[in-house]
């Protein structure tokens, strides 16, 4: 394997840090103390960032900063100073979702690498070339790539291509979920999901039979790609990502290590991962897994069987099969629920563990340990001690002279003089092996001793305390040459507001967002018609205009069949609705048609405007009318907002119906469609549609009560989804400024979300 890869290790805190330098980690990735896509992490501070890249690039590690949430107007300028500032200490990349931010820091920060966060679900091949046109270096692709994706993506562009191999799953497209966000006002995209899709759901049909009741049918299981990882080398894919800033040390510690193993030829133990987990495993979309291949439903064992519960002298007792260590956690059923209880001490292979508070385990029951004492144990800051680096001393002590050291690893060398000149000694004569002593002890330091010359007066007098600091502040200075390598200077920042004039006179016009075509459609709304799935041809389209749009995500093979579409259809087709930016330079390039950019896109401030020319953007559901204001006064750009509408709660590439079972073919499956999810407080419609589900939020927003103060605003364009209600004309005359009353319709507009 000469293809040079890296391995990618989260960190969260100290302790993970030391377990990702400890167990050989090529690459750190972490957040600061604001936006990264986990809120709820520890993170750290700014003065923590300074430490951490300082160690992490004295290891010869790379280290990559997350600014992975959606920015709202508000927050751009301390966001890129946050950037300014980790761009001064060296940081070797910025993980980014925002293109609003990427537009504006890509341009001030030229010498920065840039990588697309998976949050921008990155996954065909028109992605990643437009996202290697714009700038980025790197790309952390959708995981809901196969292994055919991964290679055709691969063969087509030169950006750096990252991939999770091992940790927790979202069920969603990363970036295309807000049932967090609907349901507790805690965004995803804003790193405060509050994981809906770990709740259990109860599923109906169309006659409101009940289908399966009270499971979690979006839990995925974690992905484990141990089994594939050497065919992603094979595909020279560029960063093996570990999912899990949130997780323990030893958990970092013990898939780092079992990685790194596995890629080098190195011996494994097969047990460790499960240990690490509280999931079982699946290769997920890397190898098309699904059903309960996938899904986390029947409460799996976890872990590895170590042993198993007999009855003896009348007690339960555990018999072990294997040896166990000190802190093992051993899961144990009882007659109640499972029981995770954990080892005070190391027990060998056909030893019994006493139950002695656990009189209803049940006989015969195998007992798995399902986290490892041996990781928890381990103590990561000394075992990354011993990652220390080879340091040479010269030292001078010459009558007259300054004290002088030279201290040399590898190729960095420091020189250091102490202020103050040599004088004769009045008793003892100088020799090296005094000189030797205290320039041997390193102690704590990051270097160990390779080689000490010196060169000396043996009538000089120099006390152990200066030959002390001389070696303090060599050690001092040569860990900063090698840490501070990357230091760069600060970059002058201004971003004002623009305040644009706001043409309040002229009128708003209404964009109509329909499943398909009728004539009542084509004859009250002349202009600006969304169409979601295919015109049918028998319709004679004259004077109206029509916006053919893309699903919410699209494969390369989607797309491919989408031009062709909209080729054989240029006569009706006047424009095309897109969810994410590469599209619409896809659109662009191919037919130079105008382009609705929705409300995926997770537009949150004006910076984004400056990369979609003179199209309509549409802004995200999640804003509040203040911060729709915000963007409006520093864009000229045409602005859209959803006024009538069902927000898409997720888009997935799993079909939850597929636990039942499976044959691939979604179009005669009777479980595609019509099909209710519901939760303790929400109901969702979901179906299936191409490749993917869409799980829609049951009730629609109604922002219509809004409309007086988004009209002051300045807003260009109204969005009403035409699905929301049963008439054509009951909406125009809702349009029109009629007072209707509609039934179980909630505003939004006056929340802001997290």
């Amino acid at each position: 394997m000469s293809f040079k890869y890296e391995i990618l290790a989260p960190v969260g805190n100290f302790d993970m840090l030391y377990a990702a330098i400890s167990a050989g980690a090529n690459a750190v990735y972490l957040a600061g103390p604001n936006f990264g896509a986990r809120a709820y992490a520890e993170n750290f501070t700014k003065e923590d960032l300074e430490k951490i890249v300082k160690e992490i690039h004295f290891h010869n590690m790379n280290v990559y900063i997350t600014v992975n949430t959606v920015i709202k107007e508000k927050e751009l300028k301390s966001a890129l100073d946050f950037i300014n500032f980790i761009y001064k200490i060296g940081v070797d990349g910025v993980i980014i979702q925002d293109l609003g931010l990427f537009n504006l820091a890509s341009k001030i920060f030229k010498d920065l690498d840039f990588h697309a966060s998976t949050q921008l679900s990155a996954n065909n091949v028109y992605a990643t070339k437009y996202l290697e046109k714009i700038g980025f270096k790197r790309v952390t692709l959708a995981r809901e790539l196969s292994l055919s994706e991964l290679e055709e993506i691969r063969k087509s562009t030169n950006i750096e291509l990252e991939v999770f191999i091992h940790g927790s799953n979202c069920i969603c497209y990363s970036g295309k979920c807000l049932m967090s966000s609907n349901i507790g006002e805690r965004s995803g995209n804003r790193g405060r999901c509050a994981q809906p899709c770990r709740k259990t759901y109860s599923v109906f049909n169309k006659n409101n039979e009940l289908l399966f009741e009270n499971i979690p049918i979006l839990s995925p299981k974690d992905t484990a790609l141990m089994n594939n990882v050497k065919s992603l080398v094979d595909l020279k894919i560029d960063s093996f990502k570990i999912e899990g800033r949130m997780k323990k040390s030893e958990y970092v510690y013990g898939s780092v290590e079992y990685y790194k193993n596995l890629l080098e030829g190195k011996k494994i133990d097969e047990s460790l991962l499960s240990e690490l987990s509280k999931r079982p495993f699946t290769n997920g979309h890397l190898l098309n897994e699904r059903g309960r291949d996938y899904i986390f439903i029947d409460n799996e064992k976890i872990g590895n069987i170590v042993g198993k519960v007999i009855t003896y002298k009348n007690k339960k007792t555990i018999e072990l099969s294997k040896d166990i260590y000190k802190n093992d956690g051993l899961r144990i059923r009882l007659k109640s629920k499972d029981y995770t209880i954990t080892v005070p001490k190391d027990y060998k292979k056909g030893e019994l563990i006493f139950l002695d508070k656990f009189s209803d385990a049940i006989h015969g029951e195998s007992v798995s340990r399902v986290s490892s004492g041996r990781h928890i144990n381990l103590d990561y800051e000394k075992i990354e001690n011993s990652y220390k680096k080879p340091v040479r001393f010269f030292v001078k002590i010459k009558l007259g002279q300054a004290p002088y050291i030279e201290a040399k690893s590898g190729e960095f060398k420091t020189e250091v003089k102490l202020d103050f000149n040599i004088d004769e000694a009045l008793n003892k004569p100088l020799n090296f092996e005094f000189i030797k002593s205290s320039l041997s002890k390193l102690g704590d330091s990051k270097f160990y001793l390779e080689n000490i010359e010196a060169d000396f007066d043996s009538k000089a007098f120099i006390s152990k305390k200066d030959l002390n600091e001389l070696r303090r502040l060599a050690l001092n200075n040569l860990y900063n040459e090698i840490s501070n390598r990357y230091i760069r200077e600060y970059k002058n920042i201004e971003i004002g507001e623009k305040e644009f004039k706001r043409n309040l006179e002229k009128d708003t016009q209404f964009i109509i967002k329909t499943k398909s075509l009728n004539r009542s459609i084509l004859d009250v709304f002349k202009n600006n018609i969304i169409i979601t799935d295919e015109i049918d041809s028998s319709f004679e389209i004259k004077n109206n205009r029509i916006f053919y749009s893309l699903a919410p995500i699209n494969s390369t093979n989607d797309l491919n069949r989408d031009i062709k579409y909209i080729e054989k259809n240029l006569d009706k087709i006047k424009g095309v609705a897109v969810y994410n930016i590469w599209e619409a330079d896809l659109i662009k390039e191919k037919f130079n048609l105008p382009i609705i950019y929705l409300a995926g896109l997770n537009v949150f401030n004006s910076a984004i405007c400056d990369l979609v020319k003179d199209d309509i953007v549409t802004l995200s559901t999640e804003l509040s009318i203040d911060e729709i204001f915000d963007i409006r006064k520093n864009t000229d750009k045409k602005l859209a907002l959803n006024l009538l509408y069902k927000d898409i709660e997720m888009v997935m590439k799993h079909c939850p119906m597929s636990i039942t079972s499976c044959d691939k073919n979604c179009l005669n499956c009777k479980f595609s469609k019509d099909l209710t999810l519901k939760g303790d407080m929400d109901s969702y419609s979901f179906y299936r549609k191409g490749n993917m589900t869409i799980i829609n939020r049951d009730k629609p927003y109604n922002n219509f009560n809004f409309k007086k103060e988004l009209d002051k605003i300045g807003i260009d364009y109204y969005i009403v989804e035409l699905d929301s209600v049963d008439s054509t004309y009951q909406i125009k005359r809702l349009i029109d400024g009629e007072k209707i009353e509609i039934n179980s319709i909630i505003g939004k507009l006056d929340k802001e979300i997290m």
